[in-house]
């Protein structure tokens, strides 16, 4: 059981409270995680927020989304090369094209996934 340390003030006994700094800043996935979770799982939300590990759940979708996007990017790469014949922006649209499938397909199974 955690001991709470109280400080007294005008004969009333408060919570001394600290701010835990954050371990894990958080990029892209682990906001989008964060925000999803506020927004569409406010009851698991709030129990990752009051244990103290809601970012430690967000850096671990994020590490996770991070890992499988490269995965399926490298994946794409070898099952479709750029074409040959568009020059430069052919293959700039091709990549974008492969990065942006491979960032919805992390998103849906991923960071929005429903626990």
């Amino acid at each position: 059981m955690q001991q709470f340390l109280y400080m007294e003030k005008d004969k009333i006994l408060y919570p001394v409270v600290e701010a835990i700094p954050d371990r894990y800043p958080l990029s892209k996935y682990g906001r989008m995680r964060k925000q999803f979770l506020k927004d569409h799982r406010s009851g698991m939300y709030t129990t990752l927020l009051t244990e103290g590990i809601l970012n430690e759940h967000c850096h671990m979708i994020e590490v996770a989304a991070m890992e499988r996007k490269d995965c399926i990017v490298a994946q794409m790469r070898r099952q479709n090369p750029p074409p040959k014949t568009d020059g430069f922006m052919g293959t700039v649209r091709h990549n974008n094209f492969i990065s942006d499938t491979a960032e919805q397909i992390v998103l849906d199974e991923i960071v929005l996934k429903l626990p």
